[in-house]
């Protein structure tokens, strides 16, 4: 992964001069290697890793920033210009994007309940999906989209429980047209930032009761992780120390880079806590360092393409969002394109066709990015 993320800021401070303005602000996240492993990595036996023919268009359209063909409408039901790319997508409100969260908080939950026995003494009965009564205050509250346990009286880990917060980030809509690579990596990690902020804040508590969740976190020693993934699949920085290495990622942070001076005393207190040095973080190299040392050759699955638990893991996330970031598009086309009495799959059978500018265009760009090792 160091050597991957490395190739591919090099290739990407040669390419940025023939790169478009709409391309260069997309680019980091375009680049996403979790996105990548659909095309590349991954074994088509397991069916759940199968896309449709116009999934599988959409979804390499989207990686490699070609406009979505047929041409999407030119407004959308919330009377917004749309763009060719579809990112307007992950932006309206009246497109639900509920379905692709739902998705990869279940990818989460898989992955956390195979990896918690490896890296720790806790067992997969110990993490939880949307775990309720964690606070007296709220007691049906769950803002813990995946719960993770861990042992009473255990060294491993300063936290009694790991609340891990999804949530599906916008575009970044502060980066100018003649941005430099560096400063375009610097507005993308602070966008991701400011959203798991709002998360640590739980601004949709309200302010009370919010103070309140944090003050009782606080006290339980309850982690809070808001796991943000922007409209192209890049994770944000907190989600990022959690599961890789900070040599291996995009965005690095530290508690530092949150402006905390802004909140609340309970707020900062469990925003602390959250970054305590015992943290559990890069738990997939953690794993696989553990599960070498158990199992030594032996695979993790039963496919060559994931033989330890960190191939694995990201294989699923990276293949979830791929997989149901393009249906929430194809769904969201539908419902701008659809008269009343049109079926919901009309859109999606025009998909399987493209037009051959369009596929020339899919074919050089993938050779081009291939050949430059971006891939």
């Amino acid at each position: 992964m160091r050597f991957q993320k490395d190739l591919l800021t090099k290739r990407a401070q040669l390419l940025w001069h023939r790169l478009t303005p709409s391309l260069k602000k997309s680019f980091p996240s375009t680049m996403s290697l979790l996105t990548s492993v659909p095309m590349n990595n991954i074994t088509r036996t397991d069916i759940t890793n199968r896309f449709t023919p116009p999934e599988f268009c959409t979804y390499a359209q989207r990686k490699l920033r070609l406009p979505l063909w047929p041409p999407l409408p030119q407004t959308c039901s919330c009377n917004t210009p749309i763009d060719p790319y579809g990112d307007h997508f992950f932006t309206c409100l009246k497109v639900s994007k509920t379905h692709l969260h739902n998705r990869i908080r279940d990818s989460l939950y898989l992955i956390c309940q195979q990896i918690s026995p490896l890296i720790s003494s806790a067992s997969s009965k110990d993490v939880h999906l949307e775990m309720p009564h964690l606070f007296t205050s709220a007691p049906c509250k769950r803002p813990g989209d995946v719960v993770m346990c861990h042992p009473i009286h255990s060294n491993e880990s300063h936290h009694s429980k790991t609340l891990i917060d999804v949530t599906i980030i916008p575009p970044c809509k502060d980066i100018s047209d003649d941005a430099t690579f560096p400063d375009i990596i610097k507005c993308m990690s602070t966008h991701h930032q400011n959203h798991e902020l709002k998360k640590f804040k739980m601004t949709s508590h309200g302010s009370t009761l919010a103070n309140t969740m944090a003050q009782e976190a606080t006290i339980n020693r309850y982690r809070l992780l808001p796991f943000t993934v922007d409209h192209q699949g890049m994770i944000g920085p907190v989600a990022s120390d959690f599961l890789f290495s900070e040599l291996t990622t995009m965005f690095k942070t530290t508690l530092l880079e949150y402006d905390t001076r802004i909140t609340s005393l309970p707020i900062n207190c469990m925003v602390t806590l959250a970054f305590h040095k015992k943290r559990q973080r890069n738990i997939l190299k953690l794993a696989t360092k553990n599960w070498i040392k158990q199992y030594g050759t032996k695979w993790f699955t039963n496919t060559y393409q994931a033989q330890n638990p960190a191939q694995w893991a990201k294989q699923v996330l990276g293949t979830t969002f791929s997989l149901h970031s393009a249906r929430h598009i194809l769904q969201a086309i539908n419902a701008v394109n659809r008269p009343a009495n049109m079926p919901q799959t009309s859109h999606r059978l025009q998909c399987c066709s493209m037009n051959l500018h369009t596929m020339t265009q899919y074919a050089q760009r993938t050779l081009q990015y291939t050949m430059n090792g971006i891939f």
